[in-house]
């Protein structure tokens, strides 16, 4: 399910998904603009959930928004790919070398926690990975 709140979380609305949902990204710049990674492909919605619309039905995978206008999508293989135009297109950034568990941005940075246990970190959109931690 997808609940949204406009009061700090006082109240909750339910908002349908296109399609079982792999991960969501909210835009940094709008809150009301999501990105969902589906099993049919990424959709997005700029009016917080209410309606969505397909953007691609090619990749579907982990999501990361870092700030400014870049989307990260990792894979189930692993592979990295960036987006400047919000889930539209993709163009490959690199491999985290494993398969993804979870994935989030932040400082500047981009994390992967692999499948076993491996953490790792690029601080260059994806180009590059190195561990950050390892069972």
């Amino acid at each position: 399910r997808l609940m949204v709140s406009s009061d700090s979380g006082r109240t909750w609305k339910r908002r349908a998904v296109p399609a079982g949902v792999f991960d969501l990204a909210i835009d940094p710049a709008d809150r009301y603009r999501i990105v969902a990674s589906t099993e049919r492909g990424v959709f997005v919605s700029s009016d917080a959930g209410e309606a969505w619309r397909p953007v691609n039905d090619q990749l579907a995978g982990l999501l990361a928004w870092s700030t400014g206008d870049a989307l990260f999508l990792v894979d189930g293989q692993g592979q990295a790919m960036r987006s400047a135009d919000g889930g539209k297109t993709f163009a490959s950034a690199g491999s985290v070398g494993g398969q993804p568990v979870a994935f989030a941005a932040g400082d500047g940075q981009l994390y992967a926690a692999l499948a076993d246990g491996t953490v790792k970190q690029s601080p260059d959109a994806g180009s590059t990975w190195t561990v950050r931690a390892a069972p």
